[in-house]
C-alpha cells in the first residue's frame, strides 16, 4: 500500500512538471488557501461497475485565486504493480489555456465516471479484484486526494418475488423476495442491510426475515421482505405505462433486480418478472 502512495505521489509530480513545461504555466501554490476533497459514489464496485467521482476545488481564503489551466481540469488514477492508470488515459481534449477565478469561499467541482478499466496501447483491461487507493488531483494547483475503493466478484443469484402480480386494489404492508444463491455459497451468508430492489428500494430492516425453501427445489432460500409502498412507488416512477403487456385487463411486465452483498465482500444480484394487473391510481390508462 506504502509503495502506491509513493508511486502516486511520483506520478503526480511529474504529471505536473510535464503540464508545466509544454504549456508554460505554473500551477499555483499549495499555500494559495486552496482545498481539493474528493467523494465517490460507492466505495465497493463490481467488475465493469461504473462509479462517479467528485473533485471539488474550494477557495478557503480571503482573496480571489486566478488558475491558469489547460484541460482536463481534474483527473484521477490508481497504481499497481503493472504501473499507474489514469481516467483521463482514453480521452482527447481540446489544446487551450483556460483561466477560471474562485473567489472566497468559491467551489468549482466536475463529476467523472469511471469503471476502473485500464486502457493500454488502445485496449481495455477490467481491474484485478481487490482495494485501490483512487487519487484524485488538480495538477494545475499542485493538489490532490484520495478515497479506497474495493472491487469484487459478483454472482448471479436466483430472486422470486412475491405477489407476482400487484394491482391497484391489492393491500398487504410487503412484498417478499425470496434468494438462492448459486452451489459453493450459502445464503445464511447474506449480509440482509445490503439487499436493494433495483439499487432503489432498500429491504425493511423492520420486517420478519426467514431462511427455507419457498419453490421447494431442495435449494435453501432467505426471505427478505421490502416496503410495498415503496416498491409501487418506484414501480410506478419507471414503467412505460403506454405499452401494456396485453391491454384486455392491462397488463404490464416488470422486471425487479435484487441485489447485495454477502459478509465475505461478494456482490450478487438476481432478477424477477412480476405483472402489474390494470393501473396504479394516478398513472395513465393506455387508449
Amino acid at each position: 500500500m506504502l509503495k502506491r502512495i509513493i508511486s502516486g505521489i511520483m506520478l503526480t509530480l511529474l504529471l505536473a512538471s510535464i503540464l508545466t513545461f509544454l504549456f508554460n504555466v505554473h500551477p499555483v501554490k499549495s499555500g494559495d488557501n486552496l482545498l481539493l476533497e474528493m467523494q465517490v459514489s460507492k466505495t465497493t464496485i463490481t467488475v465493469g461497475e461504473s462509479i462517479n467521482i467528485t473533485l471539488t476545488l474550494k477557495n478557503t481564503g480571503t482573496t480571489s485565486v486566478k488558475i491558469t489551466f489547460g484541460p482536463p481540469f481534474f483527473d484521477v488514477y490508481y497504481c499497481t504493480h503493472e504501473g499507474c492508470f489514469r481516467w483521463s488515459a482514453d480521452k482527447y481534449f481540446i489544446q487551450v489555456i483556460l483561466d477560471l477565478i474562485l473567489e472566497p469561499g468559491e467551489t468549482y467541482a466536475e463529476t467523472l465516471q469511471w469503471n476502473l478499466y485500464k486502457y493500454v496501447s488502445g485496449e481495455y483491461y477490467p481491474p484485478e479484484l481487490g482495494t485501490y487507493v483512487l487519487f484524485g488531483v488538480c495538477y494545475w494547483v499542485g493538489l490532490g486526494d484520495s478515497v479506497e475503493v474495493t472491487v469484487v466478484e459478483r454472482i448471479t443469484a436466483t430472486a422470486a418475488i412475491h405477489p407476482y402480480v400487484l394491482s391497484s386494489w391489492s393491500k398487504g404492508v410487503w412484498i417478499s423476495a425470496y434468494i438462492e444463491l448459486p452451489e459453493g455459497y450459502n445464503v445464511n451468508g447474506i449480509n440482509v442491510s445490503t439487499t436493494m430492489l433495483n439499487d432503489a428500494v432498500p429491504v425493511d430492516l423492520e420486517a420478519p426475515t426467514a431462511i427455507g425453501d419457498y419453490d421447494e427445489d431442495g435449494i435453501l432460500d432467505l426471505m427478505i421482505k421490502f416496503d410495498r409502498a415503496l416498491v409501487i412507488d418506484y414501480i410506478g416512477d419507471h414503467v412505460d405505462w403506454w405499452n401494456p403487456e396485453r391491454t384486455k385487463p392491462l397488463v404490464y411486465k416488470v422486471t425487479l433486480t435484487v441485489t447485495g452483498m454477502l459478509l465475505d465482500g461478494t456482490s450478487f444480484e438476481g432478477d424477477s418478472i412480476i405483472r402489474i394487473l390494470k393501473f396504479l391510481k394516478g398513472y395513465p390508462t393506455p387508449k
